[in-house]
């Protein structure tokens, strides 16, 4: 009977600790819109998931105590659109990755945040970023010092792979 008592406790305890409310919203022809989820207190958590019109998924967000950790977007065709983290108040960090409506990569780097600068504008690229056409061929690479400010290391490229232009034009 102990064991019982100390079970439906437990059980009681997970439940209500990490309860969740859902939420989902649709579209005028009944297609499902989003899917969102709050803890007991009324944050953000877990996966939140729009959609489009057509059924296709739009975007997921993952949140945790009312706080965006990553978001991954799709174009209508179902294909993706960006992915990336980010840290609290809606700043991107780490690699992110973006591409074209056909599939192929667009652009890819890292985003840090200088917490240093007094600007809104201290969110910026460090390290090697590439940037491709459509056709999937490297259009440019270079890097971005620890500041954000574009380094003179820059090659550019025409969309059959020919180099046309090295180092930034200041």
């Amino acid at each position: 009977m102990k064991k019982a008592i100390q079970f439906f406790i437990i059980v009681f305890v997970c439940t209500t600790s990490f309860s969740q409310e859902i939420e989902k919203d649709y579209y005028d022809n009944g297609q499902l819109e989003s899917v969102y989820y709050y803890d007991s207190e009324g944050n953000k958590t877990g996966e939140w998931k729009d959609y489009y019109s057509n059924g296709q998924l739009l975007s997921v967000r993952k949140f945790s105590n009312d706080v965006l950790l990553y978001e991954t977007e799709y174009f209508e065709n179902g294909q993706l659109k960006y992915k990336g983290a980010y840290e609290l108040n809606m700043r991107k960090v780490g690699e992110w990755k973006y591409y074209f409506e056909n599939g192929q990569l667009k652009l890819i780097g890292v985003h840090k945040y200088n917490y240093s600068l007094s600007s809104f504008e201290n969110e910026h690229r460090i390290g090697e970023w590439k940037e491709y056409y459509d056709n999937g061929q490297l259009e440019s690479i270079g890097s971005y010092d620890a500041d954000g400010k574009k380094l003179d290391d820059w090659k550019y490229y025409d969309e059959k792979g020919k180099v046309k232009k090295d180092k930034y034009d200041y």
